[in-house]
């Protein structure tokens, strides 16, 4: 293998051996790895040492390399051969030392993730990337394939793929019914500080500092800077979070765990212009009807058309009667057009 820089396999390997115990003639080992020259490994081994990821100790002449607080670990597969949990027990969970709620939510994301990419990405491989310091982890997980915002609008049949964010946001969104549930980006999303997909131009973002889900265009359009879907998760290591605690949230029962509760954010079912039209209005009341509760979150949006309100305010309501709509930071002017049209009944 050449390589000059401490590229992701160069640093994973570096991680995993340190991880066992200090080493003497590391430089000596890292050159006989990966093939290179002993003054390119000296300079890598200097580089890992200035981004904190090996502490050196001992004397000039008897140097020792220990690990240090950063640590990578990466690891790429072919997809057909993706066992989530398998690769989890075998190549991740042994090398992170992590307090237990942690470790129970990056093992939540860790697994649902790579599902997703092993059953849906229809590409040829799967790569997992985890880094963690004193102070936080981030893990990535990266496909080839088709793209999951591509994935989505072509199964759903949506006229544009920025409306795939929208679908991922209500939940319980799967294009497979039989085998998931269509619960696993929604949850993992909010158990992450930070969690982002990036796919197809497009980036879908979720932070627990921010009360809703965004969308970004990144402007990326050639079919190489296109290709496949990645997932980027992170987590403060002193973080409380627990996965049973955002199951809470979106649930009416307290004695079961049933998902049945979610918050919509109306301004993504708009593509341009402003929410006006009855079809408009039809895309954000979709699979509504597998939810109980549905708060309707208003943020970003000014004004709302006729049409539009009395399509979910009133005609979906009146053939739902079962699922509670609520608006939430909606503007008066939003709430004189709602209370219009629900007085029209």
């Amino acid at each position: 293998m050449k390589t000059k820089t401490a590229d992701l396999p160069v640093r994973s390997w570096v991680t995993r051996e340190l991880n066992k115990r200090p080493v003497t003639g590391f430089i000596g080992l890292l050159a006989n790895e990966f093939k290179l020259s002993r003054p390119v490994a000296s300079r890598i081994v200097k580089e890992l040492v200035n981004d904190k990821r090996i502490i050196l100790s001992g004397s000039p002449r008897k140097p020792v390399y220990r690990i240090g607080p950063t640590k990578t670990f990466f690891h790429q597969w072919p997809r057909e051969e993706v066992d989530e949990e398998v690769k989890w027990t075998l190549d991740f969970a042994p090398y992170l030392d992590l307090p237990p709620n942690i470790r129970q939510i990056v093992h939540h994301g860790f697994t649902e993730m790579v599902n997703n990419a092993h059953d849906h990405s229809a590409g040829d491989t799967v790569s997992v990337l985890v880094e963690t310091d004193d102070r936080e982890l981030t893990m990535m997980v990266i496909d080839d394939g088709i793209g999951i915002f591509e994935k989505i609008r072509s199964e759903l049949n949506l006229p544009d793929k920025r409306l795939a964010m929208l679908e991922l946001a209500k939940g319980k969104l799967t294009t497979d019914r039989a085998n998931h549930s269509g619960e696993g980006i929604f949850f993992t999303s909010r158990m992450f500080d930070r969690f982002v997909i990036h796919a197809n131009g497009l980036d879908y973002s979720h932070d627990i500092q921010r009360p809703d889900d965004f969308l970004i265009e990144t402007g990326l359009r050639s079919p190489s800077e296109t290709t496949g879907t990645v997932v980027f998760m992170r987590i403060a290591l002193d973080s409380k979070r627990t996965p049973r605690e955002i199951f809470h949230q979106y649930t009416l029962d307290t004695d079961e765990l049933n998902f049945n509760k979610t918050v919509v954010p109306v301004r993504l079912a708009r593509l341009d212009d402003g929410l006006v039209s009855r079809s408009q209005a039809k895309r954000l009341v979709a699979r509504f009807d597998g939810f109980r509760k549905v708060i309707l979150d208003f943020e970003g949006v000014d004004e709302i058309g006729q049409a539009f309100a009395d399509e979910v305010f009133r005609v979906f309501q009146q053939s739902h009667p079962d699922v509670w709509l609520v608006p939430y930071a909606a503007s008066e002017e939003i709430m004189k057009m709602i209370r219009r049209v629900q007085t029209a009944r």
